[in-house]
């Protein structure tokens, strides 16, 4: 939000809200004697009424700009968004950019400029130099410089300036929890420059420079090829090599440490890393990150008990590795490199608005969407089926009293969408839509001729699919398939749940689907089968008691007899005008309706209605493997 507050994002003569903010931040320089400061995006004057013998007092006063129309010509809502977090963000920065301690919240600057004189020696090695230090003095150039660096920033490309931004926090927090947690301190540092270099194309690799203990390995494997396939390998070897994060870690670092790093006046007790070590320095920080996020393990103790302000130290037994306060050094220089080389070009596509602090997007409840006919289209409509299926469950369950949302101009919609091409599953879910509006809702609010799709959909809902147990779950039928179609729909429901966007189905249609193949693996003789597809039905909806007590049962030898309440009640059903109906009987020999009319005694069939509702036949055992492990099927071949 502080580089937006510049307008570099907005659109040319726009009208701007422009909001003044003014609050007191704490700090450890010694500014009594300064007037004003500008620090580029705002200015700080120091505050001597609010100060302490510990903490510096600077009120800091800064502008939020914000348009004040949006693209489409209505006015802005959104004033102004607080400041809260522009004044977080300027307080990472300014800490940063004065490699000092500028905080919103005094107690936290007082502990932290007391810490070192409160803690024993054995732990002040980890404690990053003048950084905490009280009444840090400071001169003019050092001003000058801190507000060309917020300048620079603010001018960087969103992208970049984005990257920069989380790595001067990151930084700050590790300088900050150094003393509490050294190890979480030091892969903090890492993790900032590794950040920072994402999308960085580091340099090729040759063969000797090739860790040894992996060149070890692979000079064995390659013994006894030809010269031309062992280069054709280690060619490979280094490419993949050079793809890797840890490597393009090092030549990040490496790249942004000007020859200025090692020209910096230090004092010689320091022992500064050089430039033919900090690859392996570099490596060897890398590797106590991964140790710590892959293995916890903890940071040698060596690495900083007494190390004094040292930059680099070489634990007993041990390679040569940097301290906190020598990886601080370098996290100063390469962000400040990163800054200045980084790219300034504003890219005007950029949305702000979608990025401001304060703002909490939250997905829309299907009835205000759902009925829009835009909404309906062959990408979203299983989607829409779920949603359709939700609102009538919901009705006929009696937890609500009328329908939330009236369907008809998404009929429209229908029809002529079904008259072009798309996939099956697409079309299914159109037709079942389409389908279910004209089974349970009044006559007055079906859509004109729709015989013509009504008799597709009994057609193409026949077989075994979601779309077609969707419908049954609503209607409240148990469809007649074999057990091969029950565990076939059940096994590819079950890849498709694990895959990233699976189809939208609630979790009591999932978990019926496996309940029914239960019932038709355990007619069958299938005991084992059966109860691993219980199992599956339990694990759709965990928690829920009545199928963690229908699983105990089958254990024991019960029948399978569960209702998960997604069934409508007996009875009729209200539709979105209140109106009142029993299901269409005009129907009650094709399919669906005769089916749900004779399950809710509302017609008497001599048979089993046509369409999906045909003749059974005992099937053969499942084949399938993914239902259950090897081992239990062996045993239950056995038994």
């Amino acid at each position: 939000m502080l580089q937006v507050s510049t307008g570099i994002y907005f659109r040319d003569g726009v009208d701007l809200h422009e909001t003044e903010h003014r609050r007191p931040m704490f700090c450890n320089l010694q500014l009594v004697d300064r007037d004003q400061i500008d620090i580029g995006t705002g200015s700080m004057s120091p505050e001597t009424s609010l100060a302490t013998d510990a903490a510096t007092a600077v009120w800091v006063t800064l502008v939020e700009r914000l348009e004040a129309t949006r693209p489409d010509g209505t006015d802005e809502l959104l004033v102004s968004t607080g400041g809260e977090e522009i004044y977080e963000d300027l307080a990472a920065i300014l800490s940063f950019a004065f490699n000092a301690v500028f905080d919103l919240d005094h107690a936290r600057v007082r502990h932290l400029i007391s810490e070192r004189s409160r803690r024993p020696r054995a732990r002040r090695g980890a404690f990053i130099s003048r950084m905490f230090d009280k009444d840090l003095s400071i001169t003019d150039e050092e001003i000058d410089e801190a507000r060309a660096f917020i300048g620079r920033l603010l001018a960087l490309s969103r992208p970049e300036y984005e990257r920069a931004l989380r790595a001067i926090k990151r930084i700050v927090n590790a300088a900050r929890r150094c003393l509490e947690d050294p190890t979480q301190a030091y892969t903090d540092y890492v993790a900032s420059l590794e950040a920072l270099s994402e999308g960085f194309d580091p340099p090729g690799l040759d063969w000797e420079r090739l860790d040894s203990r992996k060149r070890k390995i692979l000079d064995r494997a390659m013994r006894g090829l030809s010269p031309e396939q062992t280069a054709g390998v280690q060619t490979a070897i280094l490419e993949a090599e050079r793809a890797g994060s840890k490597h393009r870690f090092v030549e990040f670092v490496r790249h942004h440490l000007t020859p200025d790093f090692y020209r910096e006046q230090l004092p010689p007790y320091v022992h500064p890393i050089r430039p033919t070590s900090l690859r392996r320095a570099l490596g060897r920080a890398y590797q106590v990150r991964s140790d710590s996020v892959h293995g916890l393990k903890e940071l040698v103790r060596e690495a900083w008990i007494m190390s004094d302000g040292a930059h680099t130290i070489s634990p007993a037994g041990g390679d040569l590795m940097l301290t906190h306060e020598g990886l601080h050094r370098v996290c100063i220089y390469v962000v400040r490199s990163f800054v200045s080389q980084g790219p300034t070009q504003v890219d005007k596509s950029y949305n702000y608005r979608e990025n401001l602090p304060n703002v909490v997007r939250m997905q829309l409840a299907p009835q205000y969407y759902m009925w829009r006919p835009e909404n309906m289209t062959a990408s979203t409509a299983q989607q829409r089926l779920d949603e359709v299926a939700s609102i009538f469950i919901e009705v006929l369950s009696k937890r609500e009293e009328q329908l939330s949302a009236d369907m008809r101009p998404v009929l429209v919609r229908i029809e002529v969408l079904l008259n072009g091409p798309m996939d099956e599953a697409q079309r299914r879910a159109m037709l079942a839509s389409y389908l279910l509006w004209h089974l349970l809702t009044h006559p007055d609010l079906h859509r004109p001729d729709s015989e013509t799709w009504m008799d597709a959909a009994f057609k193409e809902l026949s077989g075994p699919s979601l779309e077609s147990l969707t419908v049954a779950a609503v209607m409240g039928q148990q469809p007649p398939w074999s057990v091969d179609e029950w565990c076939e729909l059940a096994e590819d429901r079950h890849d498709d749940l694990q895959r990233r966007k699976p189809q939208p189905i609630r979790p009591a249609i999932d978990a019926l689907l496996w309940i029914e193949t239960t019932r038709a693996l355990s007619s069958d003789g299938s005991v084992v089968e059966a109860r691993a597809a219980l199992a599956h039905a339990v694990e759709c909806m965990p928690g829920v008691p009545a199928l963690v007590q229908q699983e105990s049962e089958f254990l024991e030898g019960g029948p399978i007899n569960i209702d998960l309440g997604e069934r409508p009640a007996r009875g009729r059903a209200p539709d979105f005008a209140s109106l009142c109906v029993e299901v269409v009987a005009a129907r009650s020999t094709d399919g669906f309706a005769g089916g749900y009319a004779h399950t809710h005694g509302a017609g008497n069939h001599d048979g089993a209605p046509r369409g999906w509702l045909y003749a059974r036949g005992r099937s053969r055992r499942c084949p399938s493997n993914r239902l259950v492990e090897p081992g239990d099927r062996a045993a239950a071949d056995r038994g």
